[in-house]
């Protein structure tokens, strides 16, 4: 996985860089302990990538379209809610999250007129978490499942007579590991940093002409993998 050791060190900088700068914040009449549920709102940046060809039959390699494994770069966004157990400092929970994403990839063969397009749509993860408190700041991991909305579109011929293309909804299951922070403020309200890594989505094959006439059998769609990096703000109640 190309992706999966940049990703993952990125995030670790960037959470270990704000658990430093956390020391210097102010806290005013903070909520006492994490237990309870939560609700909140999240905006990201991150990527996905993907794996795929079409068109694999012998003697025809030419025609081949593959998708290039490279990270594509996009927006997150959505919403989260959980429950936490504040032991001592030591912090339980489980949370669910929803949102949309902004990745996608187009893929061409050497002519140019056999084309593949996969777009994430969404993405939803449910995840335990285990952190340790410090006074009003939260430092956990986390991980579970993690489901992905996206769409796979394969085009022959494009732009001639024989143009002929076809379309497919899939939904990929894999895992979710992460790290974050978090620090609570006045009136239960807590911003939070969290990088997450998605990891071993499942395949999608295909038979012969399934999507469009140039398809051949074993042809695949993937979702190689994906990250994302993102600011939340959460109500505590």
């Amino acid at each position: 996985m190309k992706i999966s050791l940049l990703a993952m060190v990125a995030a670790s900088s960037v959470l270990i860089a704000a658990s430093a700068n956390a020391a210097d914040v102010e806290v005013v009449d903070t909520a006492a302990g994490w237990s309870g549920f939560y609700v909140g709102a999240a905006v990201g940046y991150g990527g996905a990538s993907f794996d795929g060809v079409t068109d694999t039959s012998e003697g025809d390699t030419e025609d081949s379209t593959w998708m290039s494994g490279d990270l594509q770069g996009g927006l997150t966004y959505g919403g989260y809610a959980g429950f936490n157990i504040d032991h001592g400092g030591i912090v339980f929970g489980l949370e669910a999250d929803f949102g949309g994403a902004d990745f996608s990839e187009t893929a061409a063969d050497d002519d140019g007129d056999d084309i593949d397009t996969h777009d994430v749509n969404w993405i939803g993860t449910l995840r335990g978490r285990v952190g340790a408190s410090y006074d009003s700041t939260l430092i956990y991991m986390t991980g579970g499942v993690a489901l992905a909305g996206s769409t796979f579109e394969s085009t022959d011929n494009k732009n001639s007579c024989c143009e002929n293309t076809g379309k497919d909804d899939l939904l990929s299951v894999g895992y979710v590991i992460g790290a974050g922070l978090e620090h609570q403020f006045h009136n239960n309200i807590s911003l939070r940093l969290e990088g997450l890594y998605y990891g071993a989505m499942n395949e999608h094959t295909y038979n012969e002409n399934e999507l469009q006439e140039d398809m051949d059998s074993g042809d695949y769609a993937k979702i190689d993998g994906m990250v994302q990096i993102r600011a939340g703000l959460g109500y505590h109640f």
